[in-house]
């Protein structure tokens, strides 16, 4: 069995294209490994929390300003992590490309939104 085939501790990374895969992929940063991996999971494991720890990543990575090189490769590569993880309509698929091309800020302000429109 691989790596992928199994999960420790619930089905959160589950998927055709999963997180880890994207990261290794585009060879991401660890700050913006971190932070798109709590905005993926954020629904199925530990709610708003994953939210807050978000955007604590992606302000750390706009402290130190860590990016990801952006090459076509590294392109299709969102696009089809997007399209396999979080329906076209989902406000995840913006924050999670904010994330990815250096868009922080706005990355920042959808979260911190939904963050505050939740009961």
């Amino acid at each position: 069995m691989n790596a992928n085939e199994k999960q420790v501790a619930g089905t959160h990374y589950k998927g055709e294209y999963q997180h880890w895969d994207f990261v290794v992929d585009t060879e991401m940063p660890y700050l913006l490994g971190c932070a798109t991996k709590y905005l993926t999971r954020w629904k199925k494991k530990n709610g708003i929390e994953d939210l807050k720890k978000c955007i604590h990543y992606i302000e750390k990575a706009k402290e130190t300003e860590t990016y990801l090189l952006l090459t076509p490769e590294v392109f299709r590569a969102i696009d089809r992590f997007t399209s396999t993880t979080f329906t076209p309509e989902q406000w995840e698929v913006k924050s999670f490309n904010d994330i990815c091309t250096g868009r922080y800020q706005n990355a920042i302000n959808d979260i911190v939104q939904i963050i505050e429109e939740r009961p």
